[in-house]
Order: structure tokens, then sequence, then C-alpha cells
């Protein structure tokens, strides 16, 4: 199976001021939400993107994230190449 790309996610200052510039140069706000103390918007990708454009208020705890995901990804490996012996 190729891969393929689902979405592309930015961090940004000031999610408020982000929201309303690429509303303006991109059009559709699919959705946003909000947990404790990540902010994200989700926005249509207008005539540039064929994908959804992910924007995060930039936090520690997003800061941290791609960290984290690449511990998890580092374990997971661990854990099949254990299986396959």
């Amino acid at each position: 199976m190729m891969p393929s790309l689902d979405h592309v996610g930015y961090w940004v200052d000031d999610l408020g001021s982000a929201l309303t510039r690429w509303s303006q140069d991109l059009g559709v706000l699919i959705n946003t939400a909000r947990s404790g103390p990540i902010s994200v918007a989700w926005h249509d990708g207008g005539p540039l993107f064929p994908h959804p454009i992910e924007l995060h208020q930039h936090n520690d705890v997003i800061a941290g994230m791609h960290d984290r995901l690449a511990a998890l990804r580092a374990a997971d490996h661990r854990l099949r190449a254990a299986d396959d012996r």
C-alpha cells in the first residue's frame, strides 16, 4: 500500500489571529476543539491543498508531542521485533 497524506499540521503563536488569516486566505473552517491545554482548529485546504490544514495553539504540550510520538513508535518497533523472534 502506498502512503498518502492525510493532513498537514502547524503550530501557531496566536490561534485566533491564525484562524482569521486562514479563513480569509483558504476559506472554510471545518471544526475547532479544546481539551485542557490543547486548542486546535481544522480548515479545508482550499484550492491550494487537497487535504485539511490543522492549526495548533503553540504551548509546551504541543512542543513536546513529537518526542512523545517518536518514543511510542520506537517502543512499538521493539515490541514487534520481540514478537518476530
